[in-house]
């Protein structure tokens, strides 16, 4: 599970979203590719993904943790 808050760069690499979601950065380049992802291109025509699409592709995958979420209160009582 990732954080949202610890989506702290405005884009990634394909290997670091590989990473995310348990793939390779083949399999992410290919969904760039196919479309199933949003990426831009930089200057030296690298993959590069913004944030917000790797947020989106991690909640489609189950794997985005909501910072609001992650904090529960539990009580253990005893008699």
């Amino acid at each position: 599970m990732i954080r949202k808050s610890g989506l702290t760069k405005d884009f990634y690499k394909p290997k670091e979203v590989g990473t995310m979601i348990g793939r390779g950065p083949r399999t992410v380049s290919n969904m760039v590719r196919a479309g199933k992802l949003e990426a831009i291109r930089s200057d030296t025509n690298r993959i590069l993904i913004p944030r917000d699409s790797v947020a989106k592709l991690l909640e489609q995958s189950g794997l985005l943790l909501e910072d609001e979420d992650a904090r529960r209160d539990a009580i253990y009582a005893r008699a």
